[in-house]
């Protein structure tokens, strides 16, 4: 893994907002990041690096995606945690 992701705006900040969360929506992850657009970058970048994968969801009457970590990631997550407690 490139280690140089992590050194992007909000992406550790993201990875330990989803850390022993259920499945986020976008608008619930926009509490980490606020901005929409280094927001979306991000998940797609952490779905790359294979740490999130999106959920479909179906409502009533309409889809979604949800957003949650993969075992890679909730294991990336706990390490930077325990770095950031350090």
């Amino acid at each position: 893994m490139d280690l140089s992701f992590f050194e992007k705006r909000g992406s550790v900040k993201l990875l330990l907002f989803m850390l022993n969360k259920p499945p986020l929506r976008f608008k619930e992850l926009k509490k980490a990041l606020p901005r929409e657009a280094t927001l979306s970058l991000r998940l797609r970048e952490l779905e790359e690096l294979k740490l999130i994968q999106a959920v479909p969801i179906k409502d009533k009457k309409r889809r979604f995606f949800a957003y949650n970590l993969t075992k890679e990631g909730i294991e990336t997550a706990k390490q930077l945690k325990n770095l950031k407690n350090k």
